[in-house]
């Protein structure tokens, strides 16, 4: 099995933690999935958790992962030849 996601991550930490006490083995794949969802888990974070649970480290990722994931794609596109995929999403 293969656990994708970062241990900052409440969810991973505790899919790690299970599999652990489950002695199943895993392997870790230490990247950051849904950078869709980051703008909805910076509001999360700053409205609903205490401010003691509040990491600036995590939010700050958020932010540059949320603005930097376009840009990445677009370059991808380009360098494969292909139309931006924003663009092309915002005619359907």
């Amino acid at each position: 099995m293969q656990l994708i996601g970062m241990f900052d991550s409440p969810y991973v930490r505790r899919v790690a933690a299970s599999l652990m006490h489950l002695e199943i083995p895993f392997d870790h794949a230490n990247w950051s999935v849904g950078a869709g969802e980051k703008a909805r888990d910076q509001l999360y974070v700053r409205m609903v958790r205490p401010p003691e649970r509040f990491r600036e480290p995590w939010v700050a990722r958020c932010r540059e992962q949320m603005h930097g994931a376009p840009g990445l794609l677009e370059a991808e596109c380009r360098a494969r030849g292909s139309a931006a995929w924003f663009a092309a999403a915002m005619k359907s």
